[in-house]
């Protein structure tokens, strides 16, 4: 079927009934690429619109990372792998909630990020990220990190791993505790424009009971909630694999 690209006006010939011979099966798409031309055109593209966009579409994409942890986590890398065509931003946050989400909003309003994915600690604060524009996606979100806490236990902490701005150890103590207490209770969810949840059934952080509470919170403020079984707190490849679903199923 000979189509006009609704892109470039060109004509090109479309098998949307052979996708396998079709001209587009030889272009392979970012997850970026795809979910900016699903967004921006009711039709194919051609070949060279295609290719066009997949080469120099690079939108933000913010990564929030997890407690005692930072930038250069094995999460982080794992997030920005597997979610292509984004340029990643990957804030390393103060202990204080207030002062990490006023840092976060900075960045949102600085980068305007297409896509904010957070782990643990990291996916709490993407609930309440200012950036209605963006697509939200958290993993096993510690949304009361008090509690959290509390039965982690009071002390120095090594972070676990080089954090960019040269913090390598940390202090759990009271005053901490309630901050985020006092957060929890001080601040609503800010959902972006497409809200999708990842959680493990097995979260040996978290537990059980905590896990449905934060899976039954975020439904309610409209988020999709994906449950799996196969993995713990901690990202691994079933992880991301759900997340990448989920993504394509709702973005």
């Amino acid at each position: 079927m000979e189509k006009s690209c609704p892109r470039c006006s060109r004509s090109f010939k479309c098998n949307h009934d052979d996708i396998i011979h079709c001209q587009c099966s030889k272009v392979q798409l970012t997850f970026a690429a795809s979910h900016y031309i699903k967004h921006q055109y009711n039709d194919c593209l051609c070949g060279g619109c295609l290719r066009d966009i997949n080469d120099n579409h690079h939108p933000y994409a913010m990564y929030i990372h997890g407690f005692a942890s930072g930038a250069a986590s094995t999460s982080s890398l794992t997030v920005a792998k597997r979610i292509t065509g984004y340029d990643w931003i990957k804030p390393e946050l103060p202990l204080n909630p207030y002062d990490a989400l006023n840092l976060l909003n900075e960045y949102a309003v600085a980068f305007r990020p297409e896509l904010i994915v957070g782990t643990s600690m990291g996916g709490m604060f993407a609930c309440f990220v200012n950036a209605p524009w963006a697509i939200k996606a958290v993993i096993n979100p510690a949304m009361e990190m008090d509690r959290s806490l509390r039965r982690t236990g009071y002390g120095k902490f090594d972070f676990l791993c080089h954090r960019e701005d040269g913090i390598q150890c940390g202090v759990i103590d009271e005053p901490l505790v309630r901050s985020y207490e006092a957060f929890r209770s001080s601040h609503q969810l800010s959902p972006g424009v497409t809200n999708i949840c990842v959680m493990s059934t097995d979260d040996e952080l978290l537990g059980h009971e905590m896990t449905k509470k934060n899976g039954a919170l975020l439904s309610e403020n409209g988020f999709t909630v994906v449950y799996g079984d196969k993995f713990g707190h901690r990202i691994n490849e079933q992880t991301t694999s759900l997340l990448l679903d989920a993504l394509r199923s709702n973005a």
